[in-house]
Protein backbone atom coordinates (compact mmCIF):
# COMPACT_ATOMS: atom_id res chain seq x y z
CA UNK A 1 0.00 0.00 0.00
CA UNK A 2 2.83 2.41 0.50
CA UNK A 3 3.64 3.84 -2.18
CA UNK A 4 7.04 6.59 -3.23
CA UNK A 5 6.42 10.21 -2.78
CA UNK A 6 6.57 10.27 -6.93
CA UNK A 7 4.13 7.96 -8.30
CA UNK A 8 0.59 6.85 -8.46
CA UNK A 9 -1.66 9.72 -8.18
CA UNK A 10 -4.45 7.61 -6.92
CA UNK A 11 -3.86 7.36 -3.04
CA UNK A 12 -6.10 7.16 -0.49
CA UNK A 13 -6.99 9.85 2.56
CA UNK A 14 -5.80 9.30 5.37
CA UNK A 15 -9.21 9.47 7.33
CA UNK A 16 -10.22 6.35 5.08
CA UNK A 17 -7.13 4.88 5.88
CA UNK A 18 -7.88 4.71 9.30
CA UNK A 19 -11.91 4.52 9.40
CA UNK A 20 -10.77 1.11 7.25
CA UNK A 21 -7.58 -0.22 9.29
CA UNK A 22 -8.50 1.16 13.04
CA UNK A 23 -5.21 2.04 13.46
CA UNK A 24 -2.83 5.12 12.78
CA UNK A 25 -0.74 5.49 9.67
CA UNK A 26 2.74 4.70 9.23
CA UNK A 27 5.49 7.62 8.58
CA UNK A 28 5.62 6.38 4.95
CA UNK A 29 1.68 6.90 4.52
CA UNK A 30 2.19 10.31 5.99
CA UNK A 31 4.90 11.18 4.21
CA UNK A 32 2.77 10.47 1.19
CA UNK A 33 -0.55 11.85 2.31
CA UNK A 34 1.47 15.25 2.94
CA UNK A 35 2.96 15.27 -0.44
CA UNK A 36 -0.18 14.75 -2.49
CA UNK A 37 -2.32 17.01 -0.06
CA UNK A 38 0.56 19.68 -1.16
CA UNK A 39 0.93 18.76 -4.49
CA UNK A 40 -3.09 19.02 -4.95
CA UNK A 41 -3.67 22.09 -3.39
CA UNK A 42 -1.38 24.50 -2.91
CA UNK A 43 -2.25 26.48 -6.09
CA UNK A 44 -5.89 26.72 -5.30
CA UNK A 45 -6.56 30.23 -4.23
CA UNK A 46 -7.98 30.63 -0.52
CA UNK A 47 -6.98 27.43 1.12
CA UNK A 48 -5.66 28.02 4.60
CA UNK A 49 -3.47 25.23 5.50
CA UNK A 50 -2.47 26.86 9.11
CA UNK A 51 -3.46 25.05 11.79
CA UNK A 52 -4.88 21.67 9.54
CA UNK A 53 -3.10 19.31 10.99
CA UNK A 54 -4.00 20.05 14.65
CA UNK A 55 -7.26 19.97 13.65
CA UNK A 56 -6.60 16.63 11.88
CA UNK A 57 -5.40 15.78 15.15
CA UNK A 58 -8.62 17.14 17.11
CA UNK A 59 -10.57 14.40 15.15
CA UNK A 60 -8.51 11.68 16.53
CA UNK A 61 -5.98 10.88 13.87
CA UNK A 62 -2.27 11.27 14.70
CA UNK A 63 -0.22 12.94 12.30
CA UNK A 64 2.87 13.83 13.25
CA UNK A 65 5.06 16.02 10.34
CA UNK A 66 8.93 16.47 12.43
CA UNK A 67 11.09 18.50 10.82
CA UNK A 68 13.04 15.28 8.84
CA UNK A 69 9.59 14.92 7.08
CA UNK A 70 9.11 18.49 6.30
CA UNK A 71 12.65 18.64 4.84
CA UNK A 72 12.03 15.11 2.67
CA UNK A 73 8.42 16.40 1.34
CA UNK A 74 10.40 19.53 0.37
CA UNK A 75 13.07 18.23 -1.53
CA UNK A 76 10.77 16.16 -3.62
CA UNK A 77 8.37 19.38 -4.27
CA UNK A 78 11.63 21.48 -5.21
CA UNK A 79 12.19 18.47 -7.71
CA UNK A 80 9.11 17.92 -8.89
CA UNK A 81 6.89 20.90 -8.65
CA UNK A 82 5.16 22.85 -11.55
CA UNK A 83 4.92 25.73 -8.78
CA UNK A 84 8.34 25.61 -6.47
CA UNK A 85 7.00 28.62 -5.08
CA UNK A 86 3.57 28.14 -4.06
CA UNK A 87 4.30 24.03 -3.17
CA UNK A 88 7.29 25.06 -0.56
CA UNK A 89 5.24 27.99 0.37
CA UNK A 90 2.13 26.07 1.43
CA UNK A 91 4.20 23.06 2.72
CA UNK A 92 5.50 25.81 5.21
CA UNK A 93 2.32 27.38 6.31
CA UNK A 94 1.10 23.48 6.96
CA UNK A 95 3.63 22.38 9.04
CA UNK A 96 4.32 26.05 10.92
CA UNK A 97 8.29 25.20 9.89
CA UNK A 98 10.08 27.50 8.07
CA UNK A 99 13.67 26.68 7.03
CA UNK A 100 14.58 23.89 5.11
CA UNK A 101 17.55 21.05 5.63
CA UNK A 102 21.09 21.26 3.22
CA UNK A 103 19.90 18.11 1.08
CA UNK A 104 16.81 20.19 0.38
CA UNK A 105 19.12 22.86 -0.90
CA UNK A 106 20.64 20.69 -2.98
CA UNK A 107 17.89 19.47 -4.95
CA UNK A 108 17.04 22.83 -5.25
CA UNK A 109 20.30 23.36 -7.50
CA UNK A 110 19.55 19.84 -8.57
CA UNK A 111 16.21 20.62 -10.06
CA UNK A 112 17.94 24.51 -11.57
CA UNK A 113 20.59 22.63 -12.98
CA UNK A 114 18.12 20.23 -14.99
CA UNK A 115 15.55 23.32 -16.01
CA UNK A 116 18.27 25.40 -17.46
CA UNK A 117 19.57 22.45 -19.27
CA UNK A 118 16.38 21.62 -21.23
CA UNK A 119 16.05 25.86 -21.23
CA UNK A 120 13.66 26.15 -19.10
CA UNK A 121 14.16 29.09 -16.57
CA UNK A 122 10.31 29.33 -15.81
CA UNK A 123 11.13 28.24 -12.03
CA UNK A 124 14.33 29.92 -11.49
CA UNK A 125 13.07 32.79 -9.62
CA UNK A 126 11.30 30.77 -7.10
CA UNK A 127 14.18 28.29 -6.87
CA UNK A 128 16.93 30.99 -6.36
CA UNK A 129 14.72 32.06 -3.45
CA UNK A 130 15.23 29.24 -1.97
CA UNK A 131 19.36 29.45 -2.65
CA UNK A 132 19.91 27.89 -6.03
CA UNK A 133 22.30 30.72 -8.11
CA UNK A 134 22.77 30.09 -11.52
CA UNK A 135 25.79 32.23 -10.76
CA UNK A 136 27.07 29.91 -8.51
CA UNK A 137 27.73 26.79 -10.64
CA UNK A 138 30.94 24.83 -11.39
CA UNK A 139 32.09 23.63 -14.40
CA UNK A 140 30.58 20.16 -14.38
CA UNK A 141 27.24 21.90 -14.31
CA UNK A 142 27.92 24.38 -16.74
CA UNK A 143 28.99 22.52 -19.17
CA UNK A 144 25.50 19.92 -18.44
CA UNK A 145 23.43 23.12 -19.02
CA UNK A 146 25.96 24.15 -22.27
CA UNK A 147 25.38 20.74 -23.57
CA UNK A 148 21.49 20.66 -22.88
CA UNK A 149 20.89 24.47 -24.02
CA UNK A 150 22.92 23.51 -27.69
CA UNK A 151 20.94 20.06 -27.85
CA UNK A 152 17.82 22.38 -27.76
CA UNK A 153 18.78 25.27 -30.11
CA UNK A 154 20.08 21.99 -32.87
CA UNK A 155 16.29 20.80 -32.25
CA UNK A 156 14.90 23.89 -33.32
CA UNK A 157 16.21 27.26 -32.83
CA UNK A 158 12.52 29.50 -33.18
CA UNK A 159 10.88 27.94 -29.91
CA UNK A 160 14.50 27.51 -28.02
CA UNK A 161 16.49 30.64 -28.57
CA UNK A 162 14.45 33.46 -26.31
CA UNK A 163 15.17 30.98 -23.77
CA UNK A 164 18.61 30.16 -24.53
CA UNK A 165 19.39 33.79 -23.97
CA UNK A 166 18.07 34.35 -21.20
CA UNK A 167 19.89 31.31 -19.74
CA UNK A 168 23.28 32.31 -21.48
CA UNK A 169 22.41 35.44 -19.64
CA UNK A 170 22.01 34.03 -16.06
CA UNK A 171 24.87 31.58 -15.95
CA UNK A 172 27.54 32.79 -18.14
CA UNK A 173 27.76 29.20 -19.96
CA UNK A 174 29.53 29.31 -23.25
CA UNK A 175 28.30 27.44 -26.66
CA UNK A 176 30.16 25.92 -28.95
CA UNK A 177 29.79 25.10 -32.86
CA UNK A 178 30.90 24.37 -35.43
CA UNK A 179 29.80 26.14 -39.13
CA UNK A 180 28.17 23.24 -40.36
CA UNK A 181 25.98 23.32 -36.98
CA UNK A 182 25.23 27.21 -37.19
CA UNK A 183 24.00 27.14 -41.01
CA UNK A 184 22.11 24.40 -39.84
CA UNK A 185 20.26 26.32 -37.21
CA UNK A 186 20.00 29.38 -39.24
CA UNK A 187 17.86 27.12 -41.76
CA UNK A 188 15.91 25.79 -39.68
CA UNK A 189 15.44 29.68 -38.41
CA UNK A 190 14.45 30.92 -41.29
CA UNK A 191 11.96 28.02 -42.03
CA UNK A 192 9.99 29.50 -38.84
CA UNK A 193 8.60 32.55 -41.17
CA UNK A 194 9.24 35.85 -43.01
CA UNK A 195 9.25 37.73 -39.60
CA UNK A 196 12.66 35.39 -38.34
CA UNK A 197 15.24 37.85 -39.42
CA UNK A 198 18.31 38.20 -36.69
CA UNK A 199 20.06 35.45 -37.58
CA UNK A 200 22.91 37.29 -35.91
CA UNK A 201 21.68 36.39 -32.24
CA UNK A 202 22.11 32.61 -33.22
CA UNK A 203 26.04 34.15 -33.92
CA UNK A 204 25.89 35.59 -30.77
CA UNK A 205 25.01 33.03 -28.89
CA UNK A 206 27.55 30.45 -30.12
CA UNK A 207 30.17 33.22 -30.23
CA UNK A 208 30.59 33.13 -33.65
CA UNK A 209 30.02 35.28 -36.69
CA UNK A 210 27.73 35.22 -39.28
CA UNK A 211 30.61 35.15 -42.06
CA UNK A 212 32.50 32.42 -40.48
CA UNK A 213 31.77 29.90 -43.68
CA UNK A 214 30.58 30.74 -46.94
CA UNK A 215 27.62 28.66 -46.46
CA UNK A 216 25.56 30.53 -44.11
CA UNK A 217 26.44 33.99 -45.94
CA UNK A 218 25.15 31.89 -48.98
CA UNK A 219 21.80 30.89 -46.66
CA UNK A 220 21.57 34.45 -45.54
CA UNK A 221 21.82 35.95 -49.27
CA UNK A 222 19.43 33.59 -50.30
CA UNK A 223 17.26 34.56 -47.94
CA UNK A 224 17.03 38.40 -48.76
CA UNK A 225 16.64 37.75 -52.45
CA UNK A 226 13.37 35.60 -51.76
CA UNK A 227 12.34 38.13 -49.74
CA UNK A 228 12.75 40.91 -52.09
CA UNK A 229 11.37 38.56 -54.79
CA UNK A 230 8.08 38.27 -52.75
CA UNK A 231 7.50 41.89 -52.08
CA UNK A 232 8.47 41.57 -48.05
CA UNK A 233 10.47 44.51 -48.18
CA UNK A 234 10.63 45.16 -45.13
CA UNK A 235 11.75 42.28 -43.95
CA UNK A 236 14.73 42.27 -46.99
CA UNK A 237 15.45 45.55 -45.15
CA UNK A 238 15.84 43.88 -41.32
CA UNK A 239 17.41 40.96 -42.20
CA UNK A 240 20.37 42.77 -44.30
CA UNK A 241 20.53 45.47 -41.33
CA UNK A 242 21.45 42.52 -39.02
CA UNK A 243 24.28 40.79 -40.72
CA UNK A 244 25.18 43.31 -43.75
CA UNK A 245 26.03 40.64 -46.34
CA UNK A 246 25.11 42.22 -49.37
CA UNK A 247 25.80 41.02 -53.35
CA UNK A 248 28.51 41.67 -55.46
CA UNK A 249 28.28 42.93 -58.65
CA UNK A 250 28.12 39.84 -60.35
CA UNK A 251 25.61 38.63 -57.84
CA UNK A 252 23.30 41.00 -58.28
CA UNK A 253 23.66 40.82 -62.08
CA UNK A 254 23.33 37.07 -61.55
CA UNK A 255 20.14 37.54 -60.05
CA UNK A 256 18.83 39.79 -62.50
CA UNK A 257 19.45 37.52 -65.42
CA UNK A 258 17.11 34.57 -63.79
CA UNK A 259 13.60 37.45 -64.36
CA UNK A 260 12.11 38.75 -67.88
CA UNK A 261 13.46 41.36 -69.75
CA UNK A 262 9.95 42.92 -68.27
CA UNK A 263 10.71 42.38 -64.78
CA UNK A 264 14.28 42.57 -64.62
CA UNK A 265 13.82 46.68 -63.93
CA UNK A 266 11.37 45.88 -61.14
CA UNK A 267 13.94 43.43 -59.23
CA UNK A 268 16.60 46.37 -59.72
CA UNK A 269 14.24 48.87 -57.81
CA UNK A 270 13.49 46.13 -54.60
CA UNK A 271 17.08 45.35 -54.81
CA UNK A 272 18.31 49.11 -54.71
CA UNK A 273 15.50 49.69 -51.92
CA UNK A 274 17.04 47.07 -49.81
CA UNK A 275 20.27 47.35 -50.34
CA UNK A 276 20.72 51.14 -51.04
CA UNK A 277 24.73 51.51 -51.88
CA UNK A 278 25.37 48.15 -51.44
CA UNK A 279 23.41 46.75 -54.04
CA UNK A 280 26.00 45.54 -56.54
CA UNK A 281 23.88 47.94 -59.43
CA UNK A 282 25.12 50.92 -58.57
Amino acid sequence: MAQGLIGDEKYLRLDDLVEVTEINPSRDHVRQAVYNHVRKNSKQIGNNPEGLLAKVGEAGLIIEVDTEMHNQVAGCLVSNAEDVRSATSYLKRLTGLQDFSEEVHSATKNRMVSDLSNADSSQYAALKELGADAKKLNEEEKEKIARGIMGKLKENPNSNLYRAEQIVNLTGVHLQADTYDLGEMVRKYFDGGIGHVEPSRIAKLLNMSLLDGGRVQTQIFDRTIQLIHENHLDEAKKLFKDNGIHPTKSGAEKVLKEYAPQHQEIMKGRLNLVYGRNSGLS
